[in-house]
């Protein structure tokens, strides 16, 4: 079978789909195009299925026999939303099943730490960069003059983090980052701007050795069996009639799932 991913936009959640299935196993090829291919492109690829994400298609501006499947808010039944939680095609949040990177050396072990913009933490701030009972130390990739500042890093040197740091830190609305980070063995706090007395009091609990147990946080068990980037393929196959595919992808996420335990 042969698969093929074209793309309109940069939208990263469209590429971390494709790479979900890239090795689905030898009788399968998955290509990516940047551009419509010419016809005569197309015909000599000769695609079973073709996923895209074109702006409001209701079908693929070129003649095919593939099955044709549009990441947008087209109103089609073959079209699938990132964005519309009320629609019935509604791709749900999503973690990757990717290799995990092994390294616990003292250069990915941390106290507290935290990727993206320290100032979100407004008056926490200060209680962060001058604690006398944790180190702090921050990502992005724009410097800062602030303390703790420690440059920008790849996903598989944050994943490190996670794993070996003693509290990382999250805001409510990061869920796909909570996700990932759960699933990488993360002590996961969430900050509240509401309630910053609270995230301080979590915090010093965490560091002072003590189980931090947040009902809101998912588990990684059920991140796991239900909500990484091979289930969403799966999903979406079955969906569409394949149900063939669905299964050799649940063998592939067999797979995946022994570097997670």
């Amino acid at each position: 079978m042969r698969i093929l991913f074209v793309n309109h936009n940069d939208d990263i959640r469209f590429f971390r789909l494709m790479e979900a299935i890239r090795n689905i196993g030898p009788s399968y090829t998955v290509a990516h195009a940047n551009q419509l291919l010419p016809n005569e492109e197309l015909e000599k690829f000769a695609p079973t299925v073709i996923f895209h994400n074109l702006p409001v298609l209701t079908s693929y501006p070129a003649e095919t026999n593939a099955i044709c499947i549009n990441f947008n808010e087209s109103d089609s039944e073959r079209s699938f939303s990132f964005e519309n939680e009320g629609a019935d095609n509604y791709i749900k949040d999503f973690v990757d099943l990717l290799p995990r990177n092994r390294d616990d050396s003292t250069k990915y072990t941390g106290d507290v730490i935290y990727n993206g913009d320290p100032r979100v933490f407004q008056e926490s701030l200060e209680y962060l960069v001058n604690s006398k009972n944790f180190d702090f130390r921050f990502f992005h990739k724009t410097p800062f003059n602030i303390s703790g500042y420690a440059g920008n890093i790849t996903r598989g040197e944050l994943n490190s983090f996670y794993s070996n740091s003693r509290a990382s830190i999250f805001l409510d609305n990061e869920k796909p980052e909570i996700m990932n980070a759960v699933i990488n063995d993360a002590n996961a706090i969430l900050f509240d701007p509401d309630n910053q007395e609270k995230f301080k009091s979590d915090l010093e609990e965490v560091i002072a050795g003590k189980e931090y147990d947040n009902p809101d946080l998912p588990s990684k068990e059920d991140i796991l069996a239900n909500d990484t980037s091979v289930d969403r393929m799966i999903w979406i196959f079955k969906k569409i009639g394949l149900s063939k595919v669905s299964s050799d992808l649940k063998s592939l996420k067999s797979k995946l799932l022994k570097e997670y335990k």
